[in-house]
């Protein structure tokens, strides 16, 4: 990105989940746009704040640690932005913390995800550490996923599962931390479901993002 660039830490709460993306990004336009910070737009002829994501969040999941990339005009004091910012939140999304960052750099990308699998009220099943260790044990763990054309691709999940464990710490929870690769995305409803688990049944927040590094331009 070009003008001054800055990251900002938020947090997705339970009151705006199932929003996508799409509307995230829109969400987050708005808010820097009451904000007043000096935006940088994009050319064209429909410009747009120059906003990008270290990774999409899917919907119906909660996070802790998301990151934003925005650009300005002009030089703005971090704590001024995020104070800015924290006024135009909107119900549901917490924006923890904002950050300049180092001239002629580009956004970093997130290259995996740390997730925290919370119980139903039924708990965990007893049995779920073996189900974990035999899915583990597994050469290769293939899951059905539709692509932009509608085609119907098997992906092979077990290579995009770095870690995957349970913690006793009440009450039980599951952690995974999952690779973000193009094209090749595991999302942690497909390792529930390789696990014989509900994800419906169950609460599924993003702890962090594991990110590539910022790159210079």
């Amino acid at each position: 990105m070009k003008g001054h660039l800055y990251e900002v830490t938020w947090a997705r709460g339970p009151a705006i989940k199932y929003i996508s993306h799409l509307d995230l990004m829109r969400t987050w336009e708005r808010m820097l746009r009451r904000a007043r910070l000096p935006l940088l737009y994009t050319q064209g002829f429909n410009p747009r704040p120059r906003l990008s994501f270290a990774a999409a969040l899917p919907v119906g999941i909660l996070a802790e640690a998301e990151l934003a990339f925005f650009a300005l005009r002009e030089d703005v004091d971090p704590q001024r932005a995020l104070a800015a910012l924290r006024q135009q939140a909107v119900t549901g999304l917490c924006v923890r913390a904002l950050r300049s960052l180092p001239a002629n750099t580009n956004p970093p990308q997130a290259r995996a995800a740390l997730y925290l699998v919370r119980p139903s009220k039924e708990g965990l099943p007893a049995d779920l550490a073996e189900r974990v260790h035999a899915l583990l044990a597994q050469e290769k763990l293939l899951s059905a996923r539709r692509t932009r054309e509608g085609a119907e691709q098997l992906l092979d999940l077990r290579p995009l599962i770095e870690e995957l464990h349970l913690t006793e710490c009440p009450p039980p929870s599951l952690h995974m931390q999952l690779s973000l690769r193009p094209g090749a995305t595991a999302r942690p409803e497909q390792v529930l479901e390789l696990l014989g688990l509900d994800p419906y049944e169950a609460e599924i927040t993003r702890l962090r993002l594991i990110l590539v590094g910022p790159v210079a331009s």
